[in-house]
């Protein structure tokens, strides 16, 4: 079975002993075939050589670790202008900038929310969605990203 936590984990570890950040991944199973997306950033952005290193060295990972017999495709990029918002710290990183988020539950009547993130404070993320203010949990987070502005 397989199992996205520890592909994430084992991601992360290569990324960082690449000098690379794990940003986020995505598994997607489409006419009985994986893609493994994974993210990466580095402080300049990441360049096509990044992005080939990891891939070579993450295929022989995957080779011993995906307990899968479908044949799966591994693509590995930069995130990109709306890129996934993951850890706390990514919020930090944009404060001021317009995100999109989902969240797992409803919140006042909604789930989905487009504004401003204000700030963050611990573990909350705050917005201005059309001049109105929402404290968000980020463990209610089911999904966030960047909005590009072009």
């Amino acid at each position: 079975m397989l199992n996205q936590n520890k592909l994430n984990e084992l991601a992360e570890s290569l990324a960082g002993s690449l000098e690379l950040e794990f940003i986020a991944s995505e598994i997607l199973n489409k006419d009985n075939n994986l893609t493994l997306r994974i993210y990466l950033d580095k402080e300049g952005g990441v360049n096509l050589k990044d992005c080939s290193n990891f891939s070579k060295l993450y295929s022989k990972v995957l080779d011993v670790e995906l307990e899968t017999e479908k044949k799966y495709f591994l693509e590995v990029s930069s995130p990109g202008s709306n890129r996934f918002l993951v850890k706390i710290e990514h919020f930090k990183k944009y404060v001021g900038s317009t995100i999109k988020v989902k969240l797992k539950k409803g919140l006042d009547g909604r789930r989905n929310f487009k504004g401003s993130l204000v700030d963050v404070l611990d573990d909350v993320i705050k917005m201005d969605v059309d001049g109105e203010e929402f404290d968000i949990s980020f463990n209610d987070i089911e999904k966030a990203n960047l909005v590009s502005d072009f």
